[in-house]
């Protein structure tokens, strides 16, 4: 009997690592049918502070965030002119027994020749630690 209370309890625990492993917070597909996915895991929170909304405004401004995402967003999309703003939201992210954590989601459009690129709007996450988590192309 002893093996198999020991045997249930591993069994909860691992179950419980395996639903924390990196996820898609949000997809998309182009217009070819390529897919792109924001993945995160409950370790990319490791350095993130903690966060309670009714205490107040979050640790990162949504300025800082928008600053910080464009920074990246720049950077990973060099072969346009630029990105302009397209909307930025506040999301949680937990897992089954574990705490909550906060991250916002920027999305941008690059643009060329000073016009807005049709279909390459993007997103990126920036954790309340200032971290920023990019969109990852997914396999079929």
């Amino acid at each position: 009997m002893n093996r198999i209370t020991w045997l249930f309890v591993f069994s909860l625990f691992a179950s419980s690592a395996l639903a924390c492993d990196s996820r898609a917070v949000f997809t998309a597909t182009n217009g070819s049918g390529a897919k792109t996915g924001l993945f995160l895991s409950q370790d990319d929170f490791l350095a993130s502070p903690d966060w309670d909304p009714a205490a107040g405004s979050p640790p990162l401004s949504i300025g800082s965030a928008i600053s910080i995402a464009f920074e990246w967003a720049k950077r990973a999309n060099e072969k346009y002119d630029g990105v302009v703003f397209a909307g930025l939201s506040l999301h949680e992210y937990s897992c089954r027994s574990g705490p909550t954590y906060w991250y916002y989601v920027v999305d941008f459009t690059p643009t060329f020749d000073g016009n807005e690129v049709f279909g390459a709007r993007s997103w990126v996450a920036v954790l309340l630690d200032g971290s920023v988590i990019g969109p990852t192309e997914m396999q079929e």
